[in-house]
């Protein structure tokens, strides 16, 4: 972590692919009620400014997570995981990483109302 305040965090994360350790610098912001807002600052994967949003609602029989994602691939380490975005294999990691964090908030939100 880089950076911290109330509504935002400043962090590089990385996650091993095929091709090698894939990392981004990202400004993380909550400021947003039921939303939460990822803009790259750094990565060796996506552009600057490639974001991507997560918008959560309360549903009658759960909960409806939307995901906007604009990421914008840098030449050569990017245009090589290209054919996997539309073949589903990327959105299985990011459905992966929703479903632990989603978990954490659970587990955090029942620890603190105990």
């Amino acid at each position: 972590m880089h950076e911290q305040g109330d509504r935002f965090a400043v962090v590089t994360e990385g996650n091993p692919w095929p091709i090698g350790l894939v990392w981004e610098t990202l400004r993380y912001d909550w400021s947003e009620p039921n939303a939460v807002k990822g803009v790259v600052i750094d990565s060796n994967l996506f552009h600057p400014g490639s974001t991507w949003e997560l918008h959560a609602t309360q549903t009658a029989t759960g909960s409806r997570v939307e995901i906007i994602a604009v990421r914008n691939l840098r030449p050569f380490k990017g245009w090589l995981i290209w054919p996997f975005f539309p073949t589903g294999s990327a959105r299985q990691d990011v459905a992966r990483h929703l479903r632990h964090f989603l978990s954490t908030l659970e587990r955090e939100h029942a620890d603190a109302t105990r």
